[in-house]
This record gives C-alpha cells, sequence and structure tokens, in this order.
C-alpha cells in the first residue's frame, strides 16, 4: 500500500514526522512536490470559490496525487491547542475533498493534539486498520516524535539583525505561496552581513 501526502497545509510542518511515522510501521508514502503554479490550478479549478488560497492549495495536492497512490492522506486536524479548535474548513477538510474531487481513496484520522496523551492516542487509533502492534507502533510513535518540530527553525546567516516571522506554516514554508520569501530574508542577510 502507498499512501499519499499532500505536501500543503499543516502537513508542510509535520510532513517528516508523518512519513517515519508511516515508514517505522511499514508503509511506503509518496509526497507531493512543492505548490506550484500546475498544483494550484489543479486547486482552484477542483475547489469551491468561497475557501481560501490554502484550502485550494491543498486541493491541487491532493489532485495530483490522486492517481499516484493507492490512498491519500487526509487528517481531520481538531485540536492543536487545549481549548482552541482549528479552522472550521480545516475540521472539515476531508468532506469539502471528498465531494469537490469525487474520490474515495482518502484515508481521515482525527487528529487531537494539545499534549502528548492525545496525540499519541489520535495516532493509535490511525493505525488501527493496519493492525499494528504496540513495540513497532511505540517505536514509529517516537520516531515521530523525533521529527516533529524540524521546521520550527529558520537559519538566516546574520545573528546581528533579528527578523521576526510569523505566520501559518503552510504560508511560511511554501515558497510559491509566499512567494520565496525565505530565500529573500537570506539573500538580504549576506548582503547586510558583507556591510
Amino acid at each position: 500500500m502507498i499512501i499519499g501526502i499532500p505536501n500543503a497545509l499543516l502537513n508542510i510542518k509535520y510532513r517528516d514526522a508523518i512519513q517515519e511515522f508511516l515508514h517505522t510501521i511499514g508503509i511506503t508514502t509518496v509526497v507531493s512536490p512543492k505548490t506550484n503554479k500546475e498544483i494550484l490550478d489543479l486547486g482552484v479549478l477542483n475547489c469551491v470559490d468561497e475557501a481560501c488560497l490554502p484550502v485550494k492549495i491543498f486541493h491541487g495536492h491532493v489532485e495530483y496525487l490522486r492517481d499516484r497512490c493507492d490512498i491519500v492522506l487526509v487528517p481531520r486536524i481538531m485540536k492543536l491547542h487545549k481549548n482552541e479548535f482549528i479552522c472550521p474548513k480545516f475540521c472539515r477538510l476531508p468532506e469539502m475533498i471528498r465531494y469537490s474531487l469525487d474520490i474515495k481513496n482518502i484515508i481521515c484520522p482525527t487528529i487531537y493534539a494539545y499534549d502528548e496523551k492525545t496525540l499519541k492516542s489520535s495516532l493509535y487509533n490511525f493505525t488501527k486498520p493496519f493492525k499494528v502492534d504496540k513495540e513497532k507502533f511505540k517505536k514509529a510513535y517516537e520516531g515521530f516524535k523525533s521529527n516533529l518540530y524540524k521546521y520550527n527553525k529558520i537559519n538566516i546567516l546574520n545573528p546581528t539583525v533579528r527578523v521576526l516571522l510569523i505566520g501559518h506554516p503552510y504560508l511560511i514554508y511554501d515558497d510559491f505561496v509566499n512567494m520565496g520569501l525565505l530565500k529573500k530574508l537570506r539573500k538580504w542577510s549576506r548582503s547586510f552581513y558583507r556591510r
């Protein structure tokens, strides 16, 4: 079985952790490429007009993966912080994908991740259909955790100048959407440092 991972929305931040987790439980993965014009066009063409750009892009990534894997991972992410729910369009993303793209081969685990207990429980429930034994799950979970925060740090060369970049990971780390902002900051930092 090959599970497709759309390289969009929160999957950009958690992609490496998801891949590590799935590989450890014995599942092959394929990840859609970075967002490009083809993927954006697929999303705009196949999503409702009222959806925000990141949701349209996610649709494009799923459409790109449709025939490149057996099943596409479309998680229903509910909570990442206690007493806060995530955007309603994220919560209903599986239904949007299923009906907008008329696609049946998706898997939609419900994710609560506001503490380690809820995250572990969500991932454990996700693995039930795959009949993963407890030892393999434990190893997969540890691999997931070790890759979890890979994208939280952005390295800029100049330590004397500090820039605070605030935004959703699917906007900060998607070079197509942010028009190469991180590359521009790195380039600016190098030229500033040479002065």
